[in-house]
């Protein structure tokens, strides 16, 4: 590629390119990819058997080392951070619903009206969910929600990895997120967040 100014547009096009043959091979696929003005690229990835640090990290140094290679920023002003999906994020692909089959989710319609249960199947046009009484001798319901009917899917208990290089500094710094939603004693749901940082220096 001839150095040149990329807009937003086409930057976003091209890390897409570069990113998809990296990714050949494994069961790592893409979530979205976010770029700032200041040129601040954010990949955001998942994995179906689930996405860890050294997945994080050797896609973070490929891709980086691509980049570079493809001179898509003549000088070198950017940063890259390759992560999975944000603790907050709802569900968006098939791959992701399929792989939280078994977990606890939070399902919002279009209405607003909010469904708690048991992940238990996922179709092509819809997903099914086990919601437990709220007394245990209340039935067991099994709701069958259409995707057209879904504006928000949240999985009760994510982890969230971010791994950014700093060439200047040659420092690794490595984020880990524990994000879990738990009922209170009214039922409304809490959010306990826990984040651990590491710092490490590459030789």
């Amino acid at each position: 590629m001839s150095p040149r100014l990329l807009n937003m547009a086409e930057i976003l096009e091209h890390v897409h390119t570069l990113l998809e043959p990296l990714l050949e091979g494994t069961d790592i696929f893409i979530v979205s990819i976010k770029v700032k003005p200041i040129n601040n690229i954010k990949v955001y990835l998942d994995a179906d058997s689930g996405f860890s640090i050294d997945k994080c990290t050797a896609v973070n140094r490929k891709l980086y080392a691509r980049i570079e290679e493809d001179q898509m920023f003549p000088a070198g002003d950017f940063s890259l951070e390759v992560s999975s999906p944000g603790v907050d994020e709802p569900l968006t692909q098939m791959r992701q619903y399929k792989k939280n089959i078994g977990r606890k989710v939070t399902v919002t319609d279009h209405e607003d009206n909010e469904k708690t249960g048991l992940l238990k199947d996922v179709t092509e046009e819809t997903i099914t969910l086990e919601i437990k009484g709220k007394k245990t001798k209340d039935a067991t319901i099994i709701a069958e929600i259409p995707f057209s009917n879904i504006k928000k899917t949240v999985v009760h208990f994510f982890f969230h990895i971010t791994v950014h290089i700093n060439t200047v500094t040659r420092k690794l710094l490595c984020q880990f997120n524990v994000n879990a939603l738990f009922p209170d004693r009214q039922g409304h749901l809490v959010r306990i967040k826990i984040h651990i940082s590491a710092m490490v220096f590459i030789i």
